[in-house]
């Protein structure tokens, strides 16, 4: 069982290295904007020992919207300048822990051989070599997450503080890499209290280790702009609530909210201070989520309706986009826009990016014909960020299906 378990960690390796090869020389960098803010964080890393997307020789900007955690895993990578292949095959590294992690977790309730088979399954799920083979954070955060679970396990196990403490770091650290994992040591070591009251030394060690990893990151944040973490939630909720909804299907409760959403987007999107965007940002988020919530409670019926056949409208269609679509002009790539969105669609790894069919493209946010120099310009991957998208924490753009928020 042991040679199976390797092969797959080395089959996980090696498919990683084989969608890197057929990503290369681009990686998707003119479709996945999301690689170029994580590779101009990591270069402020290296080239300016700061977290902010400024080059060397500009004002610092603070970075509201990023964590640091996956720029920092990427910083040794660009020293000298990033290597994609080089970033390709420490995920792929990561991808062989993840499995080997799954193994550790599965047979702890399954028998030997399903839980091989069990990380086999996981080697062989291709999403994960694909955006492995990416500049972004998906694979690294689920292989924290893994090995974090997998060290507290075993603390449990062998009653050690120090891989409680290993434990909570790594948890911490995939905290700081998906932002969306940053309660899980607090949930975790709760739970095992919970459990057994006896464990809470080695809850105490974990959090510890937590604390250690994600403190710079809240010292950071409240010195630069006066909050312990940077947002993007509200947003993210935002186009969660709004997306896929028809102009037509808006009552006048939800046609206040759009417009008012509408009108925030603009005005951040006039703004040229870069500092001032950036801190502008988060008011833009918190206002959002505020609106995000007024349309839930305002309908819960039809928000809570349309979780399912909107998640499987998204992960049924969440494949690469065509090489004939990403090769296409400045003007056909703007039309990437969501078709059928009041809210701002989103191109991203984890998006339905695609062309919609002549017919289908109306949004509420149509108007503009544009294809604005912000979206070309991040259309590639420069050594150097070449344009403000790289940038900023987001770029909102006009296309000619609407506004397009860049993540």
């Amino acid at each position: 069982m042991r040679r199976l378990v390797l092969l797959a960690a080395t089959v996980a390796l090696g498919l990683t290295i084989a969608a890197a090869l057929v990503v290369a020389p681009d990686y998707e960098t003119r479709v996945l904007n999301d690689q170029l803010q994580y590779l101009s964080l990591a270069r402020g890393l290296v080239e300016r020992g700061e977290f902010t997307r400024a080059l060397a020789g500009e004002p610092f900007i603070p970075e509201t919207n990023r964590f640091p955690g996956y720029p920092l895993l990427l910083a040794p990578l660009c020293v000298g300048g990033c290597n994609h292949l080089a970033i390709a095959v420490a995920q792929g590294l990561l991808f062989a822990a993840l499995v080997l992690a799954s193994f550790a977790l599965a047979r702890r309730v399954l028998p030997e051989r399903a839980a091989g088979l069990a990380a086999l399954a996981v080697a062989l799920y291709v999403p994960f070599a694909y955006y492995g083979a990416l500049a972004l954070s998906d694979l690294p955060g689920a292989a924290l997450l893994a090995l974090g679970v997998a060290a507290w396990l075993r603390a449990r196990d062998r009653g050690s503080l120090a891989w409680a403490f290993a434990a909570g770091a790594l948890l911490g650290w995939a905290g700081l890499v998906r932002g969306a994992l940053l309660a899980f040591p607090l949930a975790l070591t709760a739970l095992a209290l919970l459990r057994d009251r006896r464990a809470a030394g080695l809850a105490a060690a974990a959090l510890l280790g937590a604390g250690i990893v994600v403190a710079p990151y809240v010292a950071y944040a409240e010195a630069s702009f006066g909050r312990p973490f940077g947002a993007n939630s509200g947003t993210v909720m935002w186009i969660g609530v709004t997306q896929g909804r028809a102009e037509s299907s808006l009552d006048a409760t939800e046609r206040a909210e759009v417009d008012g959403a509408r009108a925030e987007i603009a005005a951040f999107d006039a703004m040229t201070d870069e500092r001032a965007r950036a801190l502008a940002w988060l008011r833009l988020d918190d206002s959002l989520g505020r609106r995000a919530r007024a349309l839930i409670a305002h309908d819960p019926g039809r928000w809570i309706g349309s979780m399912l056949p909107r998640s499987i409208e998204l992960w049924a269609g969440d494949r690469p986009l065509e090489a004939s679509v990403s090769r296409a002009s400045p003007s056909a790539r703007c039309r990437w826009c969501s078709s059928s969105s009041v809210s701002s669609g989103r191109p991203s790894s984890r998006a339905v990016v695609r062309p919609a069919p002549r017919s289908r493209r109306s949004s509420p946010t149509s108007g503009s014909r544009r294809c604005p120099s912000r979206w070309r310009g991040a259309t590639r991957c420069p050594r150097r960020p070449s344009s403000s998208s790289a940038r900023l924490p987001w770029s909102i753009s006009s296309c000619d299906d609407g506004a397009v928020l860049a993540e």
